[in-house]
């Protein structure tokens, strides 16, 4: 009966590769787990730029709507309403804007004006009514921050209304 020929390689003769392949392996994992923190960073900060953009929003479009429902009560009581602005002539609304208080605090940051009667043509006809005897179409911009107090972001809202 034969013996074994199988002979055993001590430490001198191994080569190790199994653990140059346990780094690799783990180098490309951890590349992968900081790229998937970058991402996850990445995406967390858009959704909170889009949340404080939608609140500024938000906030501008109830002032803008509580100055319509305001104008539209006057209207069908029979007074006129309070307007911020009576004169005709154009507004820059980013000079505007930039008085506007950045941490909200300003609670005042609506403008209402009466249009329909700036017009050059205000005695001409649009479609079968003369604009005179058109309802009053008003100009609202409102203006607001993102919350209350250090607020990061303004927005200003334009509309025209129709009582």
């Amino acid at each position: 009966m034969r013996a074994s020929t199988h002979s055993f390689h001590g430490p001198g003769k191994q080569r190790g590769i199994a653990l140059y392949i346990a780094l690799i392996v783990l180098l490309i994992l951890t590349l992968l787990g900081l790229v998937a923190v970058q991402v996850t960073t990445m995406q967390e900060r858009m959704a909170g730029n889009y949340r404080t953009v939608n609140l500024a929003f938000q906030n501008a479009e109830s002032r803008v709507r509580d100055s319509e429902l305001e104008i539209g009560r006057t209207v069908s009581a029979g007074t006129a309403p309070i307007m911020t602005d009576n004169t005709c002539a154009n507004f820059n609304i980013d000079s505007w804007a930039s008085l506007v208080d950045v941490a909200g605090a300003d609670a005042t940051a609506i403008r209402t004006r009466r249009v329909d009667r700036c017009s050059g043509t205000s005695s001409g006809k649009y479609g079968q009514k003369v604009n005179d005897d058109t309802n009053s179409i008003y100009q609202i911009t409102g203006a607001a921050s993102d919350r209350a107090t250090d607020g990061s972001t303004v927005v200003v809202l334009e509309t025209v209304f129709i009582p």
